[in-house]
């Protein structure tokens, strides 16, 4: 669907882009990735919540619609594009973003480990969104809660 070669250029402007805003906050590199952290997490929890927690109205669709924009990113880009450019703002390849933090600490942090409990999550998030529609009282908070733990442990 899409080139390779477009979406590496795309991957690297839109990095670039992303590092020139936040760098506009400070203009120490490390600064501006813990501002990206935080906005990348408040950003990503907040919707997150929302759509598992807040009443069915126009803000429930459009946090959904933000979670969905989110994962078609992931794809695009083949990963997290805000974890890519806090990766370059800290200048190292073994950051995996927000989610690492919370599940794994600082010890036996992976790549494919982050990307398969994203993965997962995502599957839990975008189905309970779809059930709540139909039944508001559906709620698949604790399956999340165990899909964690599952990582966090094997």
């Amino acid at each position: 669907m899409f080139e390779l070669e477009k979406r590496k250029e795309n991957t690297k402007w839109s990095v670039r882009q992303i590092e020139i805003f936040f760098l506009n906050f400070t203009n120490k590199r490390e600064y501006a990735g813990l501002i990206l952290v935080g906005v990348h997490y408040l950003a990503v929890m907040g919707s997150i919540a929302y759509t598992f927690f807040g009443d069915i109205n126009i803000y429930y669709y459009i946090s959904f619609s933000f979670y969905l924009l989110i994962v078609f990113l992931h794809y695009y880009y083949n990963g997290c594009i805000l974890t890519r450019t806090e990766r370059s703002l800290f200048d190292t390849k073994t950051w995996y973003g927000p989610p690492s933090i919370l599940l794994y600490g600082v010890e036996d942090l992976s790549m494919e480990r982050c990307n398969n409990m994203i993965a997962y999550m995502a599957v839990i998030i975008v189905t309970n969104s779809f059930l709540r529609l139909y039944n508001k009282d559906i709620n698949l908070f604790l399956l999340m809660i165990l899909t964690c733990i599952y990582f966090r442990n094997n």
